[in-house]
C-alpha cells in the first residue's frame, strides 16, 4: 500500500506539535547537527573506537552491557591507551548489566579512568529501587561526537551465532547535541558517582542541518518525558509510522495513540523480533495482535537475526532512534536515552534502512491469527497480564 498523500505544506502539524511539546517539557532542539545512521556493531564499533581514538579532551562513555568478550577487550585496550595518555575517561555501567566486566574496570581505573556503578545492588535498598536499571548507551567524545542508541559493547552483534549478530541501530551525532548528550551522561554521573562534571570547551563549528533533540531521564528526576515524546509524534503523524521495536509491550495510551492513527488513515507499520532472546515478551505481545490488525496496523516478525533496534520513522522529516523500547520498562522503571532528528534526509536513509528489515520480515495478518489454538491465545494473553515487570 502507497504512502497517503501528502498534507497540505502549510499544515506543518507534526513539527508544530513538536516545538509546543519542547516548550512543556523545558527542553530544546540544537541546529546545526550532522547525523548518519550506525547499522548493527558492524558499522558503529568502528566509529566509536575512532572517536575514541581520537579524543583529545574527554571520553565520557556509558553503557547497559559492558561485556568481558573480544568486543569488550577491544574498547577496553581503546579507552585504557587514552587513559594513560592523560585523556580523562569516564566510564558509567549499570550494575547488573555490566557485572562481568569488573576485572576490566578495575584495570582501567588503575591506568587512571573514573569508572562508577549506576544504582549498584544494595541489600537494605528498596526492591523498586534494583528495578530501575541504566539502559543507556552513550558515548560523547571532547563535546563534539556522540553516540546513541541500541548497541551495548558486547560480541552478540558483530560475531556469528545462532541468531546473530543482532539487528540494531545507532546515531553518530556531529554538532551542538553531542553537548546534550554530555549533560545527560552529567545528569547521572554527578548523582551515581559524586562528582561535578561540567561541559568541555567546543571548538568544532556546526557541521550540519539536522535539527536535534535529546532526551534522557534520570533516577533523581523521573518525569515520564520519554513516553510524553512518543505519543506527541504519533498523535501529531499525518503520513506514516514506521516502527521498530525489539520489545513491544506497550501500554493502554501508547497503545491507543498507535490505534487511532492507524484508524484515520496514517500508515503504521510495526517491525517486531522473530527470533528473540526474552521470548516472554514475544508471547505477551502476540495477544495485542488482533486489535491492532482489526484497526489497519501492519505487523510483521524479522526473521533472520535477534531485531535489538529501537527506532521509528514519523511521516517525512521525523525520526526517533535511542534506547527506549515500547515497554513499561523503559517508560517507568529503566534510565533511557532518546534522540528525536528532524532532517528529511535522515528519516529517508532510517525509512530505507526500515524498508530493507521488511524485505527480511514475516507479515503477520488475520489468518495467522486465527491459525492460532486458543489454548494459544489464551497463553499469550496471561503473559500480557505481567507487562508492568517485562
Amino acid at each position: 500500500m502507497p504512502l497517503p498523500p501528502a498534507p497540505p505544506a502549510d499544515g506543518k502539524l507534526l513539527e508544530a506539535s513538536l516545538l509546543a511539546m519542547q516548550r512543556r517539557l523545558g527542553v530544546r532542539f540544537t541546529a546545526g547537527n550532522e547525523v548518519r545512521i550506525l547499522r548493527d556493531g558492524e558499522e558503529a564499533f568502528p566509529a566509536m573506537l575512532s572517536a575514541i581514538q581520537e579524543a583529545k579532551q574527554r571520553i565520557l562513555f556509558e553503557a547497559y552491557i559492558f561485556r568481558h568478550d573480544r568486543t569488550g577487550v577491544r574498547f577496553f585496550e581503546a579507552l585504557l591507551e587514552k587513559a594513560r595518555a592523560g585523556v580523562p575517561v569516564y566510564i558509567l555501567h549499570d550494575a547488573v548489566g555490566s557485572a562481568e566486566a569488573w576485572e576490566l574496570f578495575d584495570l582501567l581505573q588503575a591506568a587512571g579512568a573514573q569508572c562508577a556503578e549506576a544504582n549498584p545492588i544494595r541489600f537494605l535498598k528498596r526492591f523498586r529501587r534494583w528495578h530501575n536499571r541504566d539502559h543507556r548507551k552513550i558515548l560523547v567524545v571532547d563535546g563534539d561526537a556522540g553516540f546513541l542508541g541500541g548497541i551495548n559493547v558486547g560480541d552478540e552483534y558483530v560475531e556469528p551465532g545462532p541468531n546473530r549478530p543482532f539487528r540494531d541501530t545507532h546515531l553518530e551525532i556531529r554538532g551542538p547535541a553531542a553537548r546534550h548528550l554530555e549533560t545527560a551522561f552529567f545528569d547521572v554521573w554527578n548523582t551515581e558517582a559524586g562528582g561535578k562534571l561540567k561541559g568541555t570547551a567546543h571548538s568544532s563549528p556546526a557541521p550540519g542541518e539536522a535539527r536535534v533533540l535529546i532526551l534522557a531521564e534520570t533516577f533523581r528526576r523521573y518525569t515520564r518525558h520519554l513516553r510524553h515524546l512518543h505519543l506527541t509524534a504519533f498523535k501529531s503523524a499525518t503520513r506514516r509510522i514506521w516502527i521498530t521495536n525489539a520489545y513491544f509491550v506497550p501500554d493502554h495510551q501508547i497503545r491507543k495513540a498507535i490505534l487511532a492513527a492507524a484508524k484515520r488513515g496514517v500508515d503504521v507499520r510495526i517491525i517486531l523480533p522473530g527470533p528473540i532472546d526474552v521470548p516472554v515478551v514475544r508471547w505477551a505481545a502476540h495477544s495485542l495482535y488482533g486489535v491492532m490488525l482489526k484497526a489497519g496496523v501492519r505487523i510483521y516478525e524479522y526473521q533472520p537475526r535477534m531485531l535489538h533496534a529501537k527506532s521509528v520513522v514519523i511521516d517525512d522529516e521525523c525520526a526517533l532512534v535511542g534506547s527506549t523500547n515500547l515497554d513499561h520498562r523503559s517508560f517507568y522503571h529503566n534510565l533511557e536515552v532518546q534522540s528525536l532528528v528532524l532532517d528529511e534526509k535522515l528519516t529517508a536513509d532510517l525509512a530505507a534502512h526500515f524498508e530493507r528489515d521488511l524485505s527480511e520480515s514475516l507479515p503477520i495478518t488475520k489468518e495467522t491469527i486465527q491459525g492460532w489454538p486458543k489454548l494459544l491465545r489464551l497463553f499469550y494473553q496471561f503473559f500480557y497480564l505481567f507487562k508492568r515487570w517485562l
